[in-house]
């Protein structure tokens, strides 16, 4: 009987490890490749390869994330359990994926950073949970963020990372577009980010720049960044500033049809008497003609056509608009909007969508005044051509908040936008120092407080806003004034706040060149790029920031008024010229 022949041992499996949604096997070594459409393979001699394929049991992972993934927003000051261990968990996967951030630079000590990041309420945190079909949920990816206190269109990225075992596969593309969709609603417009030299590619390719270096001992390189803005960072060493503007074009403003047909409708004005100084008229809307308009708007009331004699108020002769001026106002050395000629009045309430109207005849708004006392709930002509306003919710960063929000105004028969050039009504709880909430303010909208929608909502129909108009303790003890006398004077004669005045920007000038030049054109102003351009001398304003301090000086000598932009973004603010505040070369 012969010796029993020895079975083959059963090779061991090759082994495997998951890289995105890819399996790689790795059987022997290897350095030939060959590439198909499902995988590819690295051979080598004797037979050795290292096989790369679509992982099958990662289906989900090749659209990023599986089904019943959710983004999840954490707040260090909700003080709920699920919170907190969500947070927690997220300060694991910072420790495990960064490391290095844990320690100071150059030190080898703990420096609790990651835990000031995540903990610590200076900071909140976006983050994106696993799919319901795995096996349990986990923080797939996270990014702790803040948006700046000292101006709140600036937010700043200190941390962000994506799980190893899902790099590559584009979910910290996803993760960032739904954080930079969040702050855009809310009114940032700059993103400040730090990044090491592996995180800086990805970041190049979401559309930073860099701006700035802090070297691994902590000390900071020149930044071109305002001085309060800069305290509010953090500066961690060994890492590079980067920065990206979410609105680098300007808004376009939209081209309206002419309407082919004349509107007859009595409009009670929703000013109430006990509100302002403003006496209370009755306006009817007889015709219209609505086009593309440059600066200025012009409101006929000395041309009554025939068509009038429709109306119930057709016989009455055309009065002009007649404001009180406090005591006080005379005395100021300040230049108020409401000592004009009664140009375009309260035009977001009488039908007119566009910013002004062309002061041609052919194109002019003929309208009839009445004295009346009216109720705060009268009906309204808006800014649409379906006669409807038009509303921006602002500092709104739940999502399922604001799509409830959205959901009242379209059942109102309203419409939601995000562009502070066509918006009738601001809906916030906050007066915010952003392009969009400027925008809005200098074009005459309504800065109006939610519970002005609440109300609507309960009456079934858009009530009257002058008892709704935003109450914000902090714009009071800013400005040392009230925002609803700053929306009564941009309402008088919106976009033209300053109107006749040329503006030129220094190169390092904050807010960015965009953002300065769309709120000067709501204003009505004109921009030019050099100061060799300028047509009056005496009509024309440099802003300036401290790195340019040289230059302001030379304009200054030569007769021009220098202003740094906080006092351009006050004026605005308050829809106040103050050409008596200190110019720039003396405030410093």
């Amino acid at each position: 009987m012969g010796r029993p022949r020895k079975t083959k041992a059963e090779p061991e499996p090759a082994p495997a490890f998951p890289i995105g949604n890819c399996k790689v096997e790795i059987r022997g070594s290897g350095l030939r490749c060959e590439t198909t459409e499902q995988g590819l393979t690295i051979s080598g001699p004797r037979g050795a390869k290292v096989v790369v394929s679509v992982s099958g049991d990662q289906k989900g992972a090749s659209n990023g994330v599986g089904e019943g993934s959710q983004f999840i927003l954490l707040n260090p000051s909700d003080a709920d359990s699920q919170t907190k261990s969500l947070l927690e968990e997220v300060l694991m996967l910072y420790k495990k994926e960064l490391p290095t951030m844990d320690y100071a630079a150059d030190t080898g000590r703990k420096s609790g950073f990651l835990e000031t990041c995540t903990t610590n309420g200076k900071y909140k945190t976006l983050i994106l949970m696993s799919s319901s079909a795995a096996q349990h949920e986990e923080v797939i990816a996270t990014v702790s963020y803040q948006i700046v206190p000292a101006d709140t269109q600036y937010a700043e990225i200190p941390l962000a990372v994506v799980r190893s075992s899902y790099q590559r596969v584009g979910i910290g593309k996803l993760l960032y577009k739904e954080l930079s969709q969040r702050l855009q609603n809310v009114g940032v417009t700059s993103i400040f980010c730090w990044a090491d030299k592996v995180s800086e590619g990805f970041w190049l390719k979401q559309g930073f720049v860099s701006v700035g270096e802090v070297n691994t001992k902590g000390k900071i390189r020149k930044i071109p960044v305002r001085a309060d803005i800069k305290r509010a960072l953090c500066f961690p060493g060994g890492s590079t500033l980067m920065v990206a503007h979410l609105n680098k074009e300007l808004p376009v403003m939209q081209t309206w049809e002419k309407p082919q047909t004349s509107l007859h409708t009595v409009v009670p004005d929703s000013i109430s008497p006990g509100d302002t100084n403003v006496s209370c008229e009755n306006m009817v809307l007889q015709t219209y003609k609505r086009r593309v308009v440059r600066n200025t708007a012009k409101v006929a009331t000395n041309e009554v056509s025939n068509a009038y004699s429709e109306s119930s108020l057709s016989e009455q002769e055309p009065k002009k608009r007649m404001y009180k001026t406090s005591s006080s106002s005379l005395k100021s050395k300040r230049i108020r909007c409401s000592n004009h000629d009664d140009n375009c009045q309260d035009m977001n309430q009488i039908g007119v969508h566009d910013n002004n109207l062309c002061s041609s005849p052919e194109n002019s708004l003929h309208v009839i005044l009445k004295e009346h006392h009216i109720p705060s709930t009268g009906a309204h002509i808006y800014s649409n051509g379906s006669g409807s306003p038009t509303i921006m919710l602002m500092n709104i960063a739940d999502e399922q908040k604001k799509a409830r929000l959205t959901k009242v105004v379209e059942t109102l028969r309203g419409f939601v936008t995000c562009d502070g050039h066509s918006c009738t009504h601001v809906v916030t709880g906050k007066a915010r120092r952003t392009m969009n909430f400027c925008i809005a303010l200098c074009s005459g909208a309504w800065i109006i407080s939610p519970n002005w929608l609440k109300e609507s909502f309960r009456e079934g129909q858009f009530v009257g806003e002058a008892q709704y108009v935003l109450e914000d303790e902090e714009y009071r003890m800013q400005y040392k004034s009230e925002l609803r006398d700053a929306v009564m004077r941009a309402k008088e004669r919106p976009n033209s706040l300053f109107a006749g005045y040329t503006f030129c920007l220094s190169k390092y000038i904050q807010p960015s060149f965009d953002v300065l030049s769309a709120i000067i054109k709501s204003t009505g102003g004109k921009i030019i790029k050099k100061l060799s351009e300028l047509d009056e001398l005496s009509r024309t304003i440099f802003l300036v920031c401290e790195e340019e301090a040289e230059l302001a000086l030379v304009a200054a000598k030569s007769g021009i008024k220098t202003f740094s932009s906080d006092w351009f973004m006050s004026c605005v603010m308050k829809q106040e010229l103050d050409l008596e505040a200190p110019q720039f070369i003396v405030s410093l």
